[in-house]
């Protein structure tokens, strides 16, 4: 009688999990096709505000706030809707892939589900957008909050690359969704191979999990000692790049740039490119100018003359970019016509003189710069546009 009753006692030592890990079906999309579909789906996107950027591109680039929200707004009810049970888990880029979104066992999500899905992918990317401006406790706040920014975006770059087992972002993650290939979750018991062995076992459990797999502890040891080397190495370069300047003298500049009445927005950023010998200092100089003007040297003289009285020195930096700014900024998506000139502050001198930009009148070059070592051949390499031959 013991041995009777004992034999029940040992069938569930069989595995009970839904999907068993030695055979297991993979539903989960691989990185190519979410990579496809991700790239059709700003492709549709680029049409839709293709003709507001055409129409408006003015308005635009001179209230690039308007832009952004635009651009937020139609990618949230194009993301948010189409990959929530409402659109079926599919944007139409994924329609062509043939994936979607869904939950753990294969249903797809509700709109709130699949609004915070998208916040949290799509939160980084628009507030790099927004830019403090002020004092120097403002841009301090721009300076952490784009580093914070940054962070947050690659670590979703890094878990779509890396995270093999489930191929979850970071979105996929807080959200707790999957992306999977719909041929295959709609033909699970396909000729290739079963998903828990046998028929029978599939008939026993209808709703099967889309992957029994867990994402690899491992990437979160590697996010964690990347953030750690990156806050190491920003404190370490952080008081050199405080040395060459406060905070306080780029609004000084900016404000500088503003109150000469040829632009309309302004904005100044101090950088370093690392070079194979030494660092490269950068003073990037952005405006949106309050008129357009056919000569372009000659605009961003007059900026470069506004940036210079302002601070004579110009913070030490090697080069000084102006960039003029026509962008029709979106989001994921942006149309520009920029352009911007780089020199060093001493060819910037020579680039003012030899387009009159520093004075009301202009003047030539070689009678400027008498006994100042400054050449005329130095003006036509600088600005050709400047100098033309009369007959």
């Amino acid at each position: 009688m013991n041995e009777e009753t004992a034999s029940p006692i040992l069938a569930p030592e069989t595995p009970t999990s839904p999907i068993a890990p030695t055979n297991e079906v993979r539903y989960v999309s691989g990185f190519w096709r979410r990579l496809n579909a991700f790239g059709l789906d700003l492709s549709f996107l680029l049409l839709a505000l293709s003709y507001p950027a055409y129409r408006l591109f003015r308005f635009f680039s001179a209230h690039p706030g308007w832009s952004v929200l635009l651009g937020f707004s139609i990618s949230f009810v194009y993301f948010v809707i189409l990959n929530s049970r409402i659109g079926g888990g599919q944007t139409l880029g994924k329609r062509f892939n043939g994936i979607r979104v869904v939950d753990m066992h294969g249903e797809t999500i509700s709109p709130a589900r699949s609004g915070l899905r998208f916040l949290m992918f799509a939160t980084p990317v628009f507030l790099t957008k927004v830019t403090f401006v002020g004092n120097e406790l403002a841009a301090t706040l721009d300076a952490l909050i784009a580093r914070l920014l940054t962070a947050w975006i690659l670590i979703d770059i890094y878990l779509f690359v890396f995270n093999r087992r489930t191929r979850q972002s970071l979105h996929d993650l807080v959200a707790a969704t999957y992306v999977i290939e719909t041929s295959r979750w709609l033909t699970p018991h396909g000729n290739q191979q079963e998903p828990f062995g046998s028929s029978t076992a599939a008939e026993s459990n209808p709703s099967p999990l889309v992957t029994s797999q867990r994402v690899w502890l491992g990437h979160g040891k590697i996010i964690l000692v990347g953030l750690t080397a990156c806050l190491v190495f920003d404190i370490a370069i952080w008081p050199s790049i405080v040395s060459m300047s406060s905070l306080s003298e780029m609004d000084q500049i900016r404000q500088a740039v503003l109150r000469s009445g040829k632009a309309q927005a302004a904005a100044v950023k101090l950088s370093m490119n690392w070079g194979s010998n030494h660092a490269i200092r950068h003073l990037h100089v952005s405006y949106v100018p309050t008129s357009e003007s056919a000569d372009e040297i000659k605009q961003a003289a007059e900026i470069a003359a506004v940036v210079l009285e302002a601070s004579p020195k110009v913070m030490g930096a090697d080069v000084l970019d102006i960039a003029k700014l026509r962008t029709a900024d979106f989001g994921f998506l942006n149309y520009s016509a920029n352009n911007i000139i780089s020199h060093t502050p001493a060819d910037w001198k020579i680039v003012i003189l030899a387009t009159g930009a520093g004075t009301k009148r202009s003047t030539w070059i070689k009678f400027r710069t008498r006994g100042s070592g400054v050449t005329f051949a130095d003006a036509v390499r600088l600005c050709p546009s400047s100098f033309h031959p009369t007959f």
